[in-house]
């Protein structure tokens, strides 16, 4: 019954029952009256959340009180309109009947039963969460460490074969992408795994790869939960590695027989040979220039579609042609750049191509032939200028780094041994141009091929070397990678400690520590492509340079005051120095004074802010003098590296 009983409410009965409606009480809904308005138990709720992207929320004001959890009531009403409430509700009345089937031991019923199982799709909630594919690249981090966490993981009671099988599917087709675009921009080693950070039409994807080692599955984690998010995910990465493929004019899924699979490792090999025959050149420079819309089919339905479909294609290869003639203009030091036919994807040069078909459809309306070919014109010359944006040194400085992107190994042909991890190293070569050979029964590349150039190794060196190779360890591969620089062989050969091996995610010069090896480093990549990756701490800030001046200044007076007590002064020095010293030291003083008032009329939140910014700022500058202690009694040898890195201290 509802509450007024049919009567409508007048006066403060009125304004009680709007009050109901009102505030906090309205706008959340406890998790009960959740479950009570979708109908769904408590797993099945949490199942549809994870899928749809729903999370609890905590109100400013608990209307039920704090030990409650809360959901947004339009997120419970978004919810109540997914058909996979219907399909839930399918799945339930299945498993009753199933139930009631095999407590009256109905053999044939209960088979019959189970070949008719409810099936759902989640394609729809794909299109929902990501309109755009750019929104499910951003978004892709958390998709790939899962595909790739259970890629590895055993087959369980809970994770069943089919499962892996699919998500070491996926994770495969997904590092061909990237080995064919040459998107691989870093990786680190780490005891977690090795982390990969690749740059994809614009966006950085950074996932974990777990060790190939025999994981154990842990009891005290919830893989109900895990392997929802997994089941979303794999869905997702199907619809990402389709648009990816279709990029670069590729079928998908690529097939490939079992006789291929067991020639390379996990099949990236075979894969990658096919695939690349019929990849153009130039598709890895065109990865960032493509927008491309998830919804969408990849068939065109009308006849506008397939010409706007034919006219796209004909915008990137004209755009292709383009950039690889810079490419070529700047190999051969040419000053002028030839005039390419280039077209603008988001300006008016597509439009000026459906002028020019309108025009040939209808070349007897005579009015517009002459307006059409002045338009063409105006095209012509934006593209002539488009061209011109394009062979400026900021583009021309990422048409080189491309370049060395593809073309770092692709001098070199890698041996790895069987004691050192395949996969990792064979990905990370090929993504940046190299052959990878190893042992096999059916090999063609035996280990004493005179192509091999490095011999990979983890153990101490062999007796019997050959002069035509360098042989090194693993993690030269991804110190070249990282700083982009064929890295001294002699450094990491067999047996040899090996120097620290530097993460690409920290910024040194915003920390304000340097470590030696990457200056050493920075001087091995300056010296190959004139410039350097620490060239931000080469320029001294003001402040710095008139402290440290001053501080001079200071000392140059001091010892003009020592000489003069012994009477050894001579006048041949600067004259006014101490005026110069007591004038700085002036301005230094009525400064700290402006910052103490100035901070002092701060508000107290305002206030305590700063403290916390001071606070970190001395912690981190704590951090770096441990460090330059630790650096400057290595170097004096007070103390020693020892097994495992630990550093030791000698006992004064």
């Amino acid at each position: 019954m509802p509450r007024n009983h049919g009567r409508k409410l007048t006066g403060t009965a009125r304004k009680k029952d709007q009050r109901v409606l009102r505030g906090s009480a309205f706008t959340y809904l406890t998790r009960n009256q959740s479950l009570k308005k979708l109908q769904l138990s408590l797993p099945e709720f949490r199942k549809l959340c994870i899928l749809k992207g729903i999370y609890p929320r905590k109100p400013h004001k608990a209307p039920k009180g704090k030990d409650k959890t809360y959901y947004l009531r339009k997120d419970i009403l978004y919810l109540m309109h997914d058909p996979l409430l219907a399909k839930f509700a399918a799945h339930r009345a299945w498993k009753k009947k199933l139930k009631r089937y095999k407590d009256k031991k109905m053999t044939d019923s209960v088979t019959a039963l189970r070949a008719s199982k409810p099936v759902y799709s989640l394609n729809h909630l794909v299109k929902e969460r990501y309109p755009t594919f750019v929104d499910a690249l951003g978004d892709l981090d958390d998709a790939l460490c899962m595909v790739y966490l259970f890629s590895v993981m055993p087959a369980t009671v809970k994770i069943h074969t089919k499962r892996s099988d699919n998500c070491r599917r996926l994770a495969r087709e997904f590092n061909n992408y990237i080995v064919l675009s040459n998107s691989l921009r870093k990786s680190f080693l780490s005891h977690r795994g090795i982390f990969y950070q690749a740059e994809v039409m614009g966006q950085k994807l950074t996932w974990l790869i777990p060790y190939q080692f025999t994981n154990k599955v842990v009891k005290d984690v919830d893989y109900k939960v895990m392997l929802t998010f997994l089941e979303f995910y794999e869905v997702l990465m199907g619809f990402v590695n389709y648009k990816l493929y279709q990029t670069l004019g590729l079928t998908y899924p690529p097939v490939l027989s079992k006789e291929k699979i067991e020639e390379g490792a996990d099949g990236l090999d075979a894969i990658v040979r096919e695939l690349k025959e019929a990849t153009p050149s130039v598709a890895p420079l065109l990865l960032k220039t493509t927008p491309l819309v998830l919804g969408k089919g990849s068939q065109p339905s009308s006849k506008k579609g397939l010409k706007a479909q034919e006219e796209s294609k004909k915008n990137l290869s004209s755009l292709g042609d383009a950039l690889a003639k810079i490419a070529a203009a700047e190999e051969d030091s040419e000053a002028e750049v030839s005039e390419p036919e280039i077209v603008d994807e988001e300006g008016d040069d597509s439009s000026e191509e459906e002028n020019e078909e309108d025009d040939d459809d209808a070349s007897s309306e005579g009015p517009w032939e002459g307006n059409d070919a002045a338009e063409k014109k105006e095209g012509e010359a934006e593209a002539d200028t488009n061209l011109d944006e394009f062979a400026t040194d900021s583009n021309a400085k990422l048409l080189k780094k491309m370049n060395v992107y593809a073309s770092l190994f692709s001098k070199f042909h890698f041996w790895v041994s069987r004691e050192v991890s395949l996969h990792p190293l064979q990905f990370v070569i090929a993504a940046f141009g190299g052959k990878v050979s190893f042992y096999t029964e059916s090999g063609t590349v035996k280990e004493n091929d005179p192509s091999i150039t490095h011999h990979i190794s983890d153990r101490p060196r062999p007796p019997k070397t050959r002069l035509n190779r360098d042989y090194i360890q693993p993690q030269w591969v991804f110190d070249c990678i990282n700083h982009l620089v064929i890295l001294p062989a002699s450094t990491y050969a067999p047996g040899t400690p090996l120097p620290p091996h530097l993460s690409p995610f920290v910024d040194d010069v915003a920390e304000g520590y340097i470590p030696e090896y990457r200056k050493t480093i920075d001087e091995i990549y300056s010296q190959v492509h004139g410039e350097s990756l620490l060239g931000a701490t080469s320029s001294i800030p003001l402040d710095e340079s008139d402290d440290e001046a001053s501080e001079d200044d200071e000392e140059r007076f001091a010892r003009e005051l020592a000489q003069e007590k012994k009477g050894t002064y001579q006048k041949d020095g600067p004259k006014h120095t101490s005026s110069k010293v007591s004038a700085k030291k002036r301005q230094r003083v009525e400064e700290a004074e402006q910052e103490e008032t100035a901070v002092a009329l701060l508000p107290n939140k305002k206030r305590r802010i700063l403290e916390r910014i001071k606070y970190s700022k001395r912690l981190r500058q704590s951090e770096i003098d441990k460090l330059e202690d630790k650096k400057k009694k290595l170097s004096e040898g007070s103390a020693s590296i020892g097994k495992g890195g630990v550093i030791s201290y000698e006992k004064k």
